[in-house]
């Protein structure tokens, strides 16, 4: 009749994991024409960019199993920068509040706890110029421009952790032209109405803002000095000035004053610092009424 006892203990003791219909893998997508658009916007972006923006949001859910006490989610930048989420007093807190910064922006991040699940949501702010390979597409899409390595864990020592990547993807954007009235500056009072040897335009360089040799015609980037930039170009020059705030003045300069001569036509081209470029056609024409 002689008895002793023992004790077992038993635990079950769950990984997180992720919630079915969420992921913790995604590409956050912005639009570069968004960064700054400079002080000259009449007409300078299209419909097609109305819908981007800077900032792009996620968001994913992961199933604690009840142990959310000791759980953190680490949201970290190849640069070691670091944004952490921890459960304190029933609540998650981000430390930096200011989100993690990235390569061409920052990610910030919050988290609610609902049962024994929660859902992070997320925000990336792009802040820097990502430089575009493709000259000839303003709308160039980055392949992977920004990443953030994401780990959650239950805070448990043989605990395997859901992780993840959140990448970004950054579009481009290119100058744009916009043509503003021409004016009628030529030198005598013998010319017609059809006569239009100046006028304006104004260009807004985007994000990237102007190249070192923003404007050429063909293959010539003229001679520049000061605000002015003068162009040899047919029976004459053409000499563009810079106005500020993205306004240019143009005026024609014929060899021959005083003679009339039917529309010529020039080409001007735009390009900004990572190489797109856009076009914008002047034409200009001196047409004179018979004198005595």
């Amino acid at each position: 009749g002689d008895s002793t006892t023992v004790d077992i203990t038993v635990k079950q003791d769950f990984n997180p994991t992720i919630v079915e219909g969420t992921s913790i893998d995604d590409t956050l997508v912005t639009d570069e024409s968004y960064l700054d658009r400079g002080t000259v916007t009449s007409g300078a972006v299209s419909s097609a960019e109305d819908s981007g923006s800077v900032t792009d949001s996620g968001s994913f859910t992961v199933d604690l199993h009840g142990e959310q006490a000791n759980s953190t989610v680490t949201i970290m930048h190849g640069n070691g920068e670091k944004l952490t989420l921890t459960y304190v007093d029933g609540q998650w807190t981000a430390n930096p509040a200011a989100g993690v910064t990235g390569s061409y922006g920052t990610l910030t991040a919050t988290a609610t706890q609902e049962g024994n699940q929660v859902t992070v949501n997320y925000t990336y702010t792009q802040t820097g110029v990502f430089d575009h390979t493709d000259t000839d597409d303003h709308d160039d899409m980055s392949p992977v421009a920004d990443s953030f390595a994401v780990s959650v864990s239950d805070g448990g020592a043989d605990s395997e952790p859901v992780t993840g990547t959140i990448s970004v993807a950054i579009e481009d954007d290119g100058p744009v032209v916009t043509q503003q009235a021409m004016d009628d500056k030529t030198a005598t009072a013998d010319d017609t109405s059809d006569s239009t040897l100046s006028g304006s335009f104004a260009i807004n360089f985007g994000a990237d803002g102007a190249g070192e040799n923003p404007l050429s015609i063909g293959s010539s980037q003229g001679t520049t000095n000061g605000a002015e930039t003068t162009f040899a170009v047919d029976g004459g020059q053409l000499v563009i000035t810079n106005e500020g705030n993205g306004k240019y003045s143009y005026k024609y300069q014929p060899t021959n004053p005083n003679e009339s001569f039917a529309s010529k036509t020039f080409t001007i081209t735009a390009t900004d610092k990572d190489g797109d470029s856009t076009t914008v056609d002047i034409t200009v024409k001196q047409d004179f009424n018979p004198t005595i």
